[in-house]
């Protein structure tokens, strides 16, 4: 008669005893395969800048700023080319995730905005007449333009900030090489530009105007409040960069 095995009557053998090193090892990489994000979660998104194309500032130097300053934060950037209505609108439907630059005070009026504190580019905006008009050095020209004629470049809120600041009555122009005409045609009494607009104007034009600094506009890089998480790190970059003076005024020697 055969004896049945079972569990019971199986020979005893000795257990092998496993290192507690060998355990240690084993339970982390369990852990990490149970973990509920991977490191590929955990990443953080590119950014999408849109660089409008702005007349006034030179793509190229728009585009080494806030290339310098998203290196400096550590954080991944794409900058994508757009006319402003479009980067304008794309901020707001989340088509970008920020704009290289608006003028200092825009996000306050934005609810859906949120603005790097520290100015990336401080832009000159000048004043100009013709030279016949023979106007004083030393008059004072915010007195002087208030409740004037004065052509301002059209599409830009800046411009019409100090329009309303100043009682203006504003004639807008498309391209820098109007100036001239609005000027001598006396539909205008002044005119304000960024300076940006010399390099559209021929030295004949030049030589026939009264150009001088009106004031100095801070621009600022602006987000999408769905990326503030991301503003301490731009902070900390901006301010970094002001203090290693690697941001910069567009030039003054750019007046002719």
């Amino acid at each position: 008669m055969k004896t049945a095995i079972t569990r019971r009557n199986l020979p005893s053998r000795p257990l092998t005893t496993v290192p507690k090193s060998f355990l240690g090892s084993l339970l982390f990489c369990l852990s990490l395969l149970a973990s509920p994000v991977s490191a590929a979660e955990e990443e953080k998104p590119c950014f999408r800048i849109a660089i409008p194309a702005e007349a006034h500032v030179e793509a190229r130097t728009v585009r080494r700023l806030v290339s310098e300053l998203y290196a400096e934060a550590g954080l991944c950037v794409t900058l994508i080319d757009a006319p402003l209505p479009r980067s304008e609108i794309g901020l707001v439907t989340g088509a970008f995730d920020g704009e290289a630059l608006r003028f200092s005070g825009y996000a306050i009026g934005h609810p859906k905005i949120v603005a790097v504190s520290t100015p990336l580019l401080n832009v000159e905006i000048y004043w100009a007449a013709l030279n016949a008009d023979s106007v004083p050095r030393t008059a004072n020209l915010e007195a002087l333009i208030a409740d004037k004629r004065v052509a301002i470049p059209s599409q830009i809120i800046a411009f019409q900030n100090i329009a309303r600041q100043f009682r203006l009555k504003p004639v807008t122009y498309e391209k820098p090489r109007q100036l001239l005409p609005l000027l001598e045609s006396h539909r205008v009494q002044y005119a304000l530009l960024f300076t940006g607009a010399f390099e559209a104007l021929t030295n004949h034009d030049l030589a026939r105007l009264d150009i001088r600094t009106f004031r100095s506009l801070p621009f600022q890089h602006v987000i999408s409040r769905d990326m503030e998480w991301a503003l301490p790190q731009l902070e900390a970059a901006a301010k970094r960069l002001h203090e290693a003076g690697r941001l910069r005024r567009l030039p003054e020697d750019a007046t002719p």
